[in-house]
């Protein structure tokens, strides 16, 4: 096999209900477009349940799709099986082999094909009472496999790796990498206010708050900062949207349902469940400013969205948030909802839009940024791992 030529596997997963980790691997393949280097190359494996995502990302000569790949089917069990007895998963090993793979992106060591894996973020380290013991011991069985057998490993974020290198030992700092995630937005797909105002009877002005409903993104902080102005003139509702569902506690999603019920609060939330990808950046495009009140992030998506759109963005003041550097950030410890009530007072009285032509020319730069980066990665692994 050539090693003049970077001859690339990422494998695609079936992702539930962790659509922060879906839209990475979207905008990760996506990203691969916009790397035109004559001694590159790549190849999307995936389970035939993925067809329908993959057939607008990529070419389709691009994709294989494999039954190894497929959760219970009888290859991915007899493919199991093999690993669990060699200790190396050869049945995967042998499809990329016969495809000319060399290196593999974003999963976990390979015994004869060179490895980046990723690690988003140690949150079951720095926030343990979120996880439980059997979880936990885990992870670190995962993650110190990636950093022990890995070629490289990568990190979203400077903090992400600074986590690292201060929880696992005998850790090799050369191999950590960190690499910025930049989302793709495309900004043809933001549809009209009148469109997405009359499709989830949105108000004029409003906030909105993106994430997943687990308990560390720290809704509460925002139905309590809306408790404290109640008594005030509010023009102004907050949208939520994402899974219900934080399989780590089940009743987070009723308590913050019970809280705003106590409160009478309930005419200032509206709750959206899972939407649309386009559906959320036209809702975060037209809103007064983004709410991201998280405890802990390995690098945030929301943030990075705000970003390129050029929105306000109300702000947990934590070290990945602080790393992220957004432009029009407004900072609040994440148990000061006093704070934050007057930042939303403060912005429920204006809002201002960007010319999505220059929204357009800043996403252009910084994913075809995003893309360099991540070549230089893949080469150095290549040939200096």
């Amino acid at each position: 096999m050539s090693k003049k030529k970077i001859n690339l596997a990422i494998i695609f997963p079936s992702i539930n209900d962790w659509l922060g980790g879906l839209n990475y691997f979207i905008n990760l393949i996506t990203a691969l477009k916009l790397i035109q280097k004559k001694n590159f190359n790549f190849k999307i494996f995936s389970s035939i349940e993925n067809k329908k995502i993959l057939k607008d990302l990529v070419p389709e000569k691009k994709v294989v799709y494999t039954n190894s790949l497929k959760k219970f089917s009888l290859n991915y069990i007899f493919r199991k099986v093999l690993e669990k007895i060699f200790k190396n998963d050869i049945y995967l090993e042998k499809i990329f082999m016969k495809y000319g793979i060399n290196i593999i992106s974003h999963d976990k060591p390979f015994k004869n094909i060179k490895s980046i894996c990723w690690i988003p973020d140690l949150q079951h380290k720095i926030l343990k009472k979120n996880f439980n013991e059997k979880e936990i011991v885990h992870r670190d069985k995962i993650f110190e496999n990636y950093l022990k057998n890995g070629t490289k490993v990568i990190t979203s974020s400077k903090v992400a790796k600074n986590h690292l290198i201060k929880s696992y030992k005998y850790l090799n700092i050369e191999k950590i990498n960190v690499l910025n995630f930049v989302p793709l937005i495309r900004t043809s797909k933001i549809k009209k206010f009148s469109v997405i105002k009359k499709k989830y009877n949105l108000p004029l002005n409003y906030f909105f708050c993106p994430n997943q409903f687990w308990v560390h993104k720290n809704h509460k902080l925002i139905i309590n900062a809306v408790n404290h102005i109640k008594n005030k003139k509010i023009n102004f509702k907050i949208i939520f949207s994402g899974s219900r569902r934080d399989y780590r506690n089940h009743s987070h999603i009723l308590s913050m349902m019970t809280k705003i019920k106590k409160n009478n609060l309930s005419n200032y939330f509206i709750f959206l469940d899972k939407i649309t990808y386009e559906d959320v950046i036209s809702i975060m495009y037209y809103s007064n400013a983004i709410i991201n009140p998280s405890v802990f992030e390995g690098w945030s998506t929301t943030v990075e969205e705000g970003k390129l759109l050029k929105k306000i963005i109300l702000l947990s003041k934590i070290d990945t948030h602080l790393e992220q550097m957004p432009k029009f950030a407004n900072y609040f410890d994440i148990k000061d909802h006093k704070k934050l009530s007057q930042y939303l007072l403060k912005f429920s009285k204006n809002k201002k839009l960007y010319k999505l032509k220059s929204i357009n020319r800043k996403k252009i730069y910084y994913r075809k940024k995003f893309a360099e980066n991540y070549y230089k990665i893949l080469k150095d692994t290549l040939f200096n791992g």
